[in-house]
């Protein structure tokens, strides 16, 4: 990876909030994403997430010309990294999943578990922590509502089993108060 000295794993919903301007987040977390494309466009600050992330950002029905030349032009900065669904990365995404489906979460009758996709982001952003040894790097995700109609498991709520299990915390952006008690720690 590049010289910047800070890295993030985002996975897909950061980036397309920020390219649609969502407004619908908690207080404080769009103006946190924007602080960090800031030092991203700085190159201070590097950015990583899963290859597959393509796929599932850049339909040509969820954004228009200029947020995929955005886009694009992230891509090709040398402080964004994709990082690809290896072996490595799919065996301990499937472990994962496998974890879960063996133990769902259980809220109100309903089981979930997690789908592949974020399941990957997840074994990706794991497979980056041990990469850079940075035992600070947290996946950053919008991912944190259950999805009764499907029984897919919000990234947030894999949290307590990958700090447990792989020390990573998979969380949403931080809010203007929280990333002061993150300052302090």
């Amino acid at each position: 990876m590049n010289g910047a000295n800070k890295f993030t794993y985002w996975d897909t919903s950061i980036f397309l909030a920020y390219l649609n301007n969502e407004a619908s987040h908690r207080p404080g977390e769009m103006s946190w994403v924007r602080e960090k494309i800031q030092e991203f466009e700085i190159g201070s600050l590097n950015i990583t997430t899963s290859v597959i992330a393509i796929t599932e950002i850049m339909e040509i029905s969820r954004l228009n010309h200029e947020q995929r030349n955005t886009l694009t032009n992230w891509f090709n900065r040398s402080n964004f990294r994709f990082i690809d669904a290896n072996r490595t990365i799919c065996d301990m995404a499937s472990n994962i999943r496998s974890a879960f489906k063996a133990n769902p979460i259980q809220k109100n009758g309903k089981s979930y578990h997690p789908f592949t996709p974020d399941a990957i982001h997840v074994a990706s952003a794991i497979y980056v922590r041990r990469l850079t040894q940075d035992l600070d790097l947290a996946l950053i995700t919008l991912d944190s509502k259950n999805k009764s109609t499907t029984g897919e498991l919000a990234m947030t709520e894999m949290s307590s089993y990958t700090e447990k299990n792989y020390g990573l915390k998979v969380i949403t952006p931080p809010l203007r108060n929280d990333l002061l008690t993150i300052l302090e720690e």
